[in-house]
């Protein structure tokens, strides 16, 4: 810069007058335009320190606080922050992109790590209850205002007024409606309204919100290869409660038995015992799960109140026993209903097994 100003003052001696004024008004310009971009780094320079200083180890703990995770699991976060090199602290605490990079890092290590099954799955629970706990409490919340931003392969259900829930999935989001699979009963039989039939929509966002809206059945046709309904858009999506635990639809045999509470001995002496009827072990399918508990649908359900065993696979060589209580039974036509099932009692291996399939971890 200096030499830059010497060359330029003898060149300035060999110039008219009109030539200097020119000359030095080019030079005020680039001393301004230093000046200035010197000053924004700086800046920059200095809301990046005081935002990094604004997120530190005081605020993180605080805000993990303030979401509901626990010490253990707020320190076991900052192992994780710490092992990984994660800089964008406030980040990590949102149910974002980065958060399941990490834990799902991690999970992957402990699995190849050379600690016992018992510790491996208690380290693995722990780290699957941090991404629920702020899934379901971080700020980051997911808007639905207008049927138009259903994505495709939205699963949802369906009801018109006095009939059962029917699940289907959105096919298409076409410019004037929103197409959807024709559901279908428990024979397998399409299920259709007349036009203009008024239809509640249920539908359910990855991190557990819910969202409902009304529409009319304004027609139907194959879209993409697929008997679909077509639904009227609408901008008067609510929101309905959230979920505590995310699900999962999974749409695969399960078998349930009844579990019996038998009671022995009298007074102080008395003990009680839970005995699975294995003998009465029936057929179902299971529709949906969550590490809560799932959706079963049976010809023959129990009865709502009533304690079960339940076992399934979440995939290939890949078993699952639960226990838990039936808490409703929504009857189907022409006969059995669907149980909703709260489990009860699950090992800690099972509930990885569910969440690494919930989670895709």
């Amino acid at each position: 810069m200096n030499s830059f100003l010497l060359q330029t003052q003898i060149q300035l001696k060999q110039e008219s007058p009109a030539a200097i004024i020119i000359t030095v008004i080019v030079l005020v310009v680039i001393v301004l335009i230093f000046f200035f971009a010197s000053r924004g780094g700086a800046r920059g320079s200095s809301a990046s320190a005081s935002s990094s200083r604004a997120y530190s180890k005081s605020s993180f703990r605080k805000r993990a606080r303030a979401l509901g995770l626990s010490p253990e699991q707020i320190k076991s976060l900052e192992n994780l922050v710490e092992k990984y090199k994660v800089t964008d602290l406030r980040n990590l605490l949102n149910n974002t992109t980065l958060l399941d990079a990490t834990l799902k890092k991690a999970i992957k290590e402990v699995s190849e790590s050379g600690s016992s099954d018992k510790i491996k799955e208690a380290h693995k629970l722990t780290l699957y209850r941090i991404k629920q706990i702020i899934e379901r409490n971080s700020q980051v919340r997911q808007v639905a205002k207008s049927s138009n931003q259903l994505q495709v392969g939205q699963p949802l259900t369906i009801q018109a007024e006095g009939s059962p829930r029917y699940r289907s999935r959105v096919i298409a989001n076409l410019r004037a409606s929103l197409a959807v699979e024709v559901p279908v009963d428990a024979e397998n039989n399409q299920v259709r309204w007349k036009r203009w039939t008024t239809v509640k929509i249920f539908f359910w966002k990855s991190n557990g919100q819910g969202f409902t809206f009304e529409t009319k059945l304004s027609n139907y046709a194959d879209v993409k290869g697929t008997p679909s309904v077509l639904l009227k858009h609408t901008n008067s999506i609510k929101q309905a409660q959230q979920r505590k635990y995310r699900r999962k639809v999974l749409e695969r045999p399960a078998f349930f038995y009844p579990v019996r509470i038998l009671t022995t001995g009298t007074g102080k002496n008395q003990v009680k015992k839970a005995f699975v009827e294995t003998k009465n072990g029936t057929l179902g399918t299971i529709l949906d799960v969550s590490s809560g508990g799932c959706l079963l649908k049976a010809t023959k359900p129990l009865l709502r109140g009533e304690l079960i065993k339940v076992e399934f696979e979440t995939g290939k060589k890949n078993q699952i026993t639960t226990f838990g209580k039936v808490v409703s039974v929504k009857k189907t036509k022409p006969l059995g209903g669907e149980m909703h099932i709260m489990f009860t009692k699950v090992s800690q291996e099972n509930l990885n097994k569910i969440n690494a399939y919930v989670y895709d971890f």
